[in-house]
């Protein structure tokens, strides 16, 4: 999952460089590499980054209420 990501930022990089403009790839890895760290690690670690309770949600079992239609 994470070489699948990699690759996928690898070439929206280069196609950005040489398709538009090599300023504008930077802005891109400035802006999403950092990004894509920090969502990698709240999604692997929540209940230490306070990943659920900073999304408001605090049991994960209510998300699919709407889809089982297991409601109180």
């Amino acid at each position: 999952m994470i070489v699948a990501g990699v690759a996928i930022a690898a070439f929206a990089f280069l196609a950005l460089g040489f398709a538009v403009n090599w300023g504008l790839a930077a802005i891109f890895a400035i802006i999403m590499v950092p990004g894509a760290i920090s969502t990698a690690i709240i999604a692997r670690h929540p209940e230490k980054t306070g990943g659920r309770s900073m999304l408001g949600v605090s049991n994960p079992d209510t998300l699919l209420e709407p889809f089982t239609g297991k409601r109180k």
